[in-house]
């Protein structure tokens, strides 16, 4: 069962890996919005409905968290380049190290903030999922 909360707190880390221009493209991005703010929004309501054993769930909460951190830093992009960054992985072309940095600063505080959101479930001492 921790595997299917693994996977649920790093789905948008998966498809930034995998299929990035599903978080480019408006449309699709809006329904992964709407997805994971329906996850976020089920992280926050579930432990209020379970009274007799109280369970947070920062794997529900982290795939806005990614998202919005890769706008955020997509948008920084944007700004300072003038131009969609560009996914590098197995690409050493030159010119594109503004571009690998992106892609490294993204994938490891994303992974950083997934822990967090853990960790942090952890100190309250109920348990986390």
């Amino acid at each position: 069962m921790d595997i299917l909360w693994f996977a649920a707190a790093g789905s948008v880390l998966t498809i930034a890996f995998f299929a990035r221009d599903l978080l480019v493209e408006r449309t699709s991005r809006k329904i992964i919005f709407a997805v994971a703010l329906a996850m976020f929004v089920t992280a926050i309501l579930l432990p209020l409905f379970m009274r007799d054993k109280p369970v947070l769930y920062p794997s529900l909460m982290n795939p806005l968290v990614s998202l919005g951190l890769f706008l955020l830093m997509r948008k920084l992009f944007i700004r300072w380049k003038k131009r969609e960054p560009i996914d590098t992985f197995l690409d050493w072309s030159k010119g594109l190290g503004a571009d690998r940095w992106f892609n490294i600063l993204y994938f490891t505080l994303g992974t950083f903030l997934m822990f967090l959101l853990w960790m942090a479930a952890g100190l309250t001492g109920i348990k986390g999922h």
